[in-house]
């Protein structure tokens, strides 16, 4: 749910939100909304995997939402210290954390069974 409103937010209203967070984006309207679309896709994903009992249907989906939140991490990490992020990048850097946290045990409970 947390994918949702953030993705729908960048892509429906992307300048009241990220001036409500203390973002001024200094890059086109179009990549905010980009990034809302991509955000509902990996949630989507996601929920869609949560639903199907197959391991080996959705352990791709798994792996890819590994990769975006560890990459995710890092980028957000590297922007708070280099550019003018707000604090509330320290928020996103939580919450994918979180979500790592999850995925994370999920995978190692499936490729590793007791």
């Amino acid at each position: 749910m947390i994918g949702f409103a953030f993705g729908l937010s960048f892509l429906l209203i992307p300048d009241i939100f990220l001036s409500a967070i203390g973002w001024e984006p200094e890059v086109f309207d179009p990549i905010n909304r980009v990034f809302g679309v991509v955000i509902i896709g990996l949630t989507s994903g996601s929920i869609l995997a949560l639903l199907d009992p197959d391991w080996e249907k959705v352990k791709i989906l798994v792996r890819i939402e590994l990769v975006w939140l560890f990459l995710g991490i890092f980028a957000m990490i590297y922007g708070m210290f280099t550019s003018d992020y707000p604090v509330f990048g320290w928020v996103n850097v939580l919450v994918l954390l979180f979500l790592l946290t999850l995925f994370s045990v999920g995978y190692y409970k499936e490729i590793y069974p007791k």
